[in-house]
């Protein structure tokens, strides 16, 4: 039986991941421009490689602070990104989505939402948060009938 090789993002069945994407950001900057929910992933994916992402993209990602055109989802992505990142530029934007991610996170939301936002106060590892996150996982398990399984 042949030993079976590890997959790694740089190495994928023959495929570097990495370098698509990185080469993905250069072809879409236009798009990344308004859609930044979008530019957090590819920024988390590439920063969890230790892989480069540009200062002009890390613009794209820090411009137009308290503003998320898909709310409460794009300023938890923000703030994963930026939080990895960890960059002086990224600093203040991860302080601003983390604020507008605490005051938005509510029990109305979808579970999506719910979990997205709490995944971001969890990655700020403030303590001041935990009875938020707490809620909100409460509010998860209600939403999926969890407990009664």
């Amino acid at each position: 039986m042949a030993a079976r090789q590890e997959q790694t993002p740089s190495s994928f069945f023959g495929y570097n991941l990495t370098s698509i994407l990185q080469a993905q950001l250069i072809l879409s900057e236009e798009y990344f421009r308004v859609n930044r929910f979008a530019l957090s992933l590819m920024a988390i994916a590439l920063c969890q490689q230790n892989e480069t992402f540009g200062q002009q993209f890390e613009d794209i990602l820090t411009a137009h602070p308290g503003t998320y055109l898909y709310g409460i989802d794009e300023a938890s992505m923000i703030t994963l990104a930026c939080l990895c990142l960890n960059t002086q530029g990224c600093s203040s934007a991860a302080q601003d989505a983390e604020k507008f991610v605490s005051k938005n996170l509510k029990s109305s939301l979808n579970v999506y939402s719910l979990g997205l936002g709490s995944q971001a106060l969890i990655a700020t590892e403030k303590p001041v948060y935990l009875r938020q996150i707490r809620n909100a996982v409460c509010a998860i398990k209600r939403k999926l009938d969890i407990d009664k399984r």
